[in-house]
């Protein structure tokens, strides 16, 4: 019966989300779409999070590489730096 308590009244299986992984959700999606508002140029939108950043608090390294750290708070940093050209 554990199983099936998870199912949701259409038969699809609802598991739920820590907060902090939904929190990471919005903030990669955040960081996607900023990114693609910045930059209508697909490529250059998607390129940007790859190439050396001399931004303060990237030290040399790419977006992705400082969101890939593991932690929540470097994660933040980059939703917050590319916010920040949004507004």
């Amino acid at each position: 019966e554990g199983w099936r308590s998870a199912l949701g009244t259409s038969g699809a299986l609802v598991l739920p989300i820590a907060d902090e992984v939904r929190l990471r959700i919005r903030l990669i999606v955040g960081i996607f779409e900023a990114l693609h508002t910045l930059f209508p140029d697909e490529g250059r939108a998607n390129g940007w999070i790859h190439r050396p950043n001399t931004g303060p608090g990237f030290d040399g390294r790419s977006a992705v590489s400082v969101m890939l750290s593991g932690k929540l708070a470097d994660l933040q940093y980059v939703y917050d730096y590319v916010q920040g050209w949004t507004q």
